[in-house]
């Protein structure tokens, strides 16, 4: 505090952190969807099985924008072209010669699964084992990530989520290829 002139005058020194909310994904895979079940559950050596991901993005903080989900197919599952999207303008996508699932979701508005609804994505997968898988869950799909900028503090956004494979299936008992 001081005084100029007789009146009083107060300075103040003003620290604004950003910070920035981590937005949160859900992946769960089913045998048995609303795409409607393919093949033996448990998968069987020759017979193929399809899957569907599901994925549900939720976002407490900013908005994030350029935002984009992606995961890739490893060598041996098949990409049905089944998708359905929910509350969100753009399809999952797959290109055949990286063998990757991509959502151009663009923008994931702030409040994302909290006022606002959250956005699901779904996408049918098929694989059908060999002889050497026999006994062994099947990774469905890998390397998934989402990334993007925050809005508010213009840094970038990048959310891992761990690989899917047949034993994590939430309806398929076993998940080891018989």
């Amino acid at each position: 505090e001081g005084f100029v002139d007789g009146s009083e005058f107060v300075a103040k020194d003003e620290l604004i952190t950003k910070i920035s909310g981590q937005p949160n994904i859900v992946q769960e895979g089913y045998a048995k969807s609303i795409f409607g079940g393919l093949g033996p559950v448990p998968p069987k050596v020759n017979q193929k099985t399809a899957y569907t991901i599901y994925w549900k993005i939720s976002n407490p903080g900013s908005d994030i924008i350029q935002a984009n989900l992606s995961a890739i197919l490893p060598a041996g599952v098949e990409w049905e072209n089944k998708t359905e999207v929910h509350n969100a303008q753009s399809q999952v996508t797959f290109n055949s010669r990286a063998s990757e699932v991509t959502w151009s979701l663009q923008v994931v508005p702030s409040k994302t699964g909290v006022s606002l609804p959250s956005i699901e994505g779904f996408f049918q997968i098929s694989v059908t084992p060999s002889e050497n898988q026999k006994g062994k869950p099947i990774t469905l799909l890998k390397n998934i990530r989402l990334n993007g900028v925050d809005s508010f503090t213009k840094q970038a956004i990048s959310l891992t989520v761990g690989d899917i494979s047949t034993d994590q299936v939430k309806d398929d008992l076993g998940g080891t290829v018989q």
